[in-house]
């Protein structure tokens, strides 16, 4: 089964403008149609975006502690799970400054981190339901 943004997480990301959702999708190597649906865009880069958590990490800052706190807890270890860390704020933060700061060097035009706290609990629902 194929995954999709419930109605309360599109909600949290819907006003994101057309040119940041291509621009993300395509760094996400995700072909964009002429006709845009943003739901199922924005549903397809949440999966690549779990994906690319599992091979590179994922940017976080200190800004995210708040949203990984508030993290249910069966969504915060999947999370730790998929980063290969210890099921704890302060490791998958640890883990993503180092990240953070790759993209701030090499990426630093990238619509990751400035999307993944809006979509952090889709992502982590995506991950708690996912056998990989």
């Amino acid at each position: 089964m194929a995954f999709s943004l419930t109605e309360e997480e599109y909600a949290l990301v819907a006003g994101l403008p057309e040119e940041d959702l291509v621009d993300l999708a395509a760094e996400l190597s995700i072909t964009v149609d002429e006709s845009i649906d943003h739901r199922s865009l924005l549903s397809r880069c949440v999966v690549e975006i779990a994906n690319l958590a599992g091979t590179e990490g994922l940017p976080f800052s200190e800004y995210d502690r708040h949203d990984i706190t508030d993290l249910p807890d069966t969504y915060r270890r999947a999370l730790a799970a998929r980063l290969g860390v210890k099921n704890d704020v302060k490791a998958i933060l640890k883990s993503g400054r180092k990240i953070y700061k790759l993209y701030n060097r090499d990426r630093k035009r990238s619509q990751v981190p400035l999307v993944l706290p809006s979509i952090l609990l889709p992502l982590c629902r995506h991950l708690s339901n996912s056998d990989t």
